[in-house]
């Protein structure tokens, strides 16, 4: 699945960023994220549970909106989005947009999930057995 920001009409590739972020846009994000409830900054695993949810079928801005760690994530992607991209700018400057009116999210299905998703519309067991697949997987553990 690959994810695109739309942020004032501008698109910046979200699963690209994530899987080639130089480690100083990682670190300059941490630290400009730091608050009290995140006293080390926003990280990479932060910003993926926001993706996760923006990956769902189901996703609701609103309810990211209500939800603090979800809105601090969703800040600290816009940021790494925005530096990746070549723009330098602070963490508030890169998000002083209106979530509702100018961010879109455009969720790409790759093809071998477009395949699954046309297989299972033709087999509902095969439908019910992708569900329960991506509701158990868990992320690959790196070797030590």
């Amino acid at each position: 699945m690959q994810i695109d920001f739309l942020i004032k009409g501008v698109t910046y590739d979200l699963t690209a960023t994530l899987d080639t972020a130089s480690l100083n846009h990682i670190r300059r994000v941490k630290h400009a994220t730091r608050t009290e409830e995140h006293p080390v900054g926003i990280s990479i695993r932060d910003m993926r549970r926001v993706l996760s949810a923006i990956g769902e079928a189901k996703f609701d801005m609103y309810e990211v909106l209500e939800d603090d760690e979800a809105i601090d994530g969703l800040r600290g992607l816009v940021y790494l989005l925005r530096l990746h991209a070549g723009e330098e700018l602070t963490l508030e400057q890169a998000n002083e947009f209106s979530p509702l009116t100018e961010l879109g999210v455009v969720v790409h299905a790759t093809e071998a999930e477009a395949d699954a998703g046309d297989e299972a519309a033709a087999d509902p067991k095969a439908a019910s057995d992708l569900a329960d697949a991506s509701e158990t997987e868990t992320p690959p553990t790196p070797a030590a």
